[in-house]
């Protein structure tokens, strides 16, 4: 090669990496914005909850802090935590009548009743108040997150009551935790409240208690966010995603109910029933091929609607569900799926409305105070469809998506991470801020036995 075409090469890569995009600022900035004292406020998504349980390592690998860190370093100002002790955590056990909590879930081999080959499943083991109380110990001292699992907008505007245990920890009865936090004078807060204020209630088949009504839900977070406004904070608001993105609810569909010809013949023979004209015919119609499982009736109270039914298109079963109930016990065919597990049509109909006039409030509430929206309902919804982070792909999918844990709702820890770079998106556009996006070199991902 000649020098000028050694040349002419030297001066061509000079200017190839010349046109490399610059990814990260050198210098963060806050913009308009102040993080010399930045708070996290929210439930189970901002804390870190997940594989079922709260623990240490999970809060260090939270929404609450990767936003609260990242935003803090721009200031060089210390985000405080109230850890847990180390160790593997607990979480109330959805079925409590079995115990009190489990700890983490972790992926293994699980053979149902009726089958001799071990399957791969989430396991967990139970444990009680009593040899996991030490995880409820009291934090003392000043904090920045001020998220805990299972907390609602009306926890942080009223009075706490004690009852829950993880909220218990820094803000024991009596507590006014607004209070407790407009008193840290923070300049900057991150808020994602309201999951809880639906969720609690439809984890069990909307069938306990009550979801915070639309009215009651704009009203705290209205005052939530005005306080911290009147006292100079400024902050970022999220809403809330979909429960149709989540498997707990989406995994196990209707229509699982695959049968031969012979096993739907022998189906219908054991459930006759009469029809009008008083001749015997069977009372679900078991077909060959694909069925919906049954289930008590839409309206299990009405004196006309006797018998148990198919489910329907767009409703759910949660995973909630004995699973061995249904491989083995032929819940869902011999007997109704109890509707403890079920969210019907009318159920599915009130939850959508209920998330969305939560997220129109939260909207609304964003643009009044002039704080940053982050739409956590649209981002959920992309991922659910599948993303690539960092060359890997990611979905909601259960255990192969890499977004959502073990527990089937909660998010992994990498799911955390990329929830997080949305939240700093949003601050940044809507504060003209350079906050550099997370990078989690020690975020856990699901492992495989």
């Amino acid at each position: 090669m000649t020098y000028t075409k050694q040349l002419s090469a030297i001066v061509l890569l000079a200017a190839i990496a010349s046109c490399k995009p610059n990814l990260k600022p050198e210098i963060q900035t806050s913009g308009d914005a102040n993080f010399a004292r930045v708070v996290t406020i929210g439930d189970n998504f901002m804390v870190g909850y997940g594989n079922g349980v709260l623990n240490e390592n999970n809060q260090q690998h939270s929404v609450a802090y990767f936003v609260g860190t990242q935003l803090s370093n721009v200031t060089g100002a210390i985000f405080t935590q109230p850890l847990m002790l180390a160790g593997n955590g607990l979480g109330p056990n959805a079925k409590p009548w079995e115990s009190d909590f489990v700890t983490n879930y972790r992926l293994g081999y699980k053979t149902y009743t009726c089958e001799t080959v071990p399957g791969l499943s989430p396991l967990k083991d139970m444990t009680s108040f009593t040899q996991s109380s030490q995880y409820f110990n009291a934090f003392n001292g000043a904090i920045n997150d001020y998220s805990a699992p299972f907390t609602t907008t009306t926890d942080i505007v009223n009075a706490t009551t004690g009852a829950n245990l993880y909220l218990n920890r820094f803000a024991p009865a009596g507590t006014l935790v607004l209070d407790k936090i407009v008193a840290t004078k923070p300049t900057f807060a991150t808020v994602w409240l309201g999951m809880e204020d639906v969720y609690k209630f439809i984890r069990t088949g909307a069938e306990f208690g009550a979801a915070t009504t639309p009215a009651t839900f704009e009203a705290n977070l209205d005052k939530i966010v005005k306080t911290l406004n009147n006292n100079g904070t400024k902050g970022a608001l999220a809403n809330i995603p979909s429960f149709e993105v989540f498997p707990y609810y989406s995994f196990f569909g209707p229509y699982r109910a695959v049968l031969t010809q012979e096993q739907a013949n022998l189906l219908n023979s054991k459930q006759p029933t009469q029809d009008a004209n008083g001749d015997i015919v069977s009372l679900y119609n078991w077909k060959k091929d694909t069925n919906s499982f049954i289930t008590t009736p839409a309206n299990e109270y009405d004196p006309n609607e006797l018998h148990s039914r198919h489910m329907g298109k767009g409703e759910y079963i949660t995973l909630a569900v004995n699973v061995d109930s249904i491989k083995c016990q032929k819940i869902g065919l011999l007997n109704d799926i109890p509707s403890r597990y079920v969210l019907d049509s009318v159920e599915v109909a009130k939850v959508k409305l209920l998330i969305t006039q939560y997220n129109n409030s939260i909207k609304t509430i964003a643009d009044k105070y002039n704080w940053a929206h982050v739409d956590m309902n649209n981002y959920f919804a992309v991922v659910n469809k599948g993303v690539k982070n960092a060359g890997v792909d990611y979905s909601t999918a259960f255990l192969s998506g890499n977004f959502i844990g073990l527990d089937a709702f909660h998010p992994t820890q990498k799911g955390y991470e990329m929830i997080s770079n949305e939240f700093i998106k949003a601050i940044n556009t809507k504060y003209n801020a350079t906050v550099w996006p997370v990078v989690c070199t020690t975020c856990a991902p699901i492992k495989f036995p």
